[in-house]
């Protein structure tokens, strides 16, 4: 067993998470010499991407839904708020749509889309589509 050594670049980096899934396919029980080598390498990976691989709360996550009725949306998980802010792409008005969880979002998308058809039928224009197919 080698020893545990600080965590200095990239490549010690590698090293110590490959360690780290070494020891966690071993299932070793807490307390236990190998339990005590996992807890302790993952408390060091994390401290050494914590400090030279931040994560800002402040940066809100991109993803783009899977297409509806070909319509499809951008949305954005803001961590500030713990909510995810959608609205539909490729169309010329602003439609947009809330949610707190991925089932919300899901069901909010599919109303913003149906609001979106039914606006344009009762409106008598044809409604964009975003996706080819």
């Amino acid at each position: 067993m080698t020893h545990i050594r600080p965590i200095r670049n990239d490549e010690d980096l590698d090293a110590a998470i490959a360690e780290v899934e070494r020891l966690m396919l071993l299932n070793p029980k807490r307390g236990s010499p190998d339990g005590d080598r996992l807890e302790a390498m993952a408390d060091l990976v994390a401290a050494y991407e914590a400090k030279h691989y931040p994560i800002d709360p402040d940066d809100p996550v991109d993803m783009t839904l899977t297409p509806y009725k070909n319509q499809h949306a951008h949305v954005r998980f803001e961590l500030n708020d713990g909510i995810f802010a959608g609205r539909l792409a490729g169309i010329n008005d602003i439609v947009t749509f809330e949610a707190e969880t991925i089932e919300e979002l899901q069901e909010a998308f599919h109303d913003a889309v149906d609001d979106y058809l039914e606006t344009c039928s009762k409106i008598d224009r044809k409604p964009h589509s975003t996706v080819s197919g």
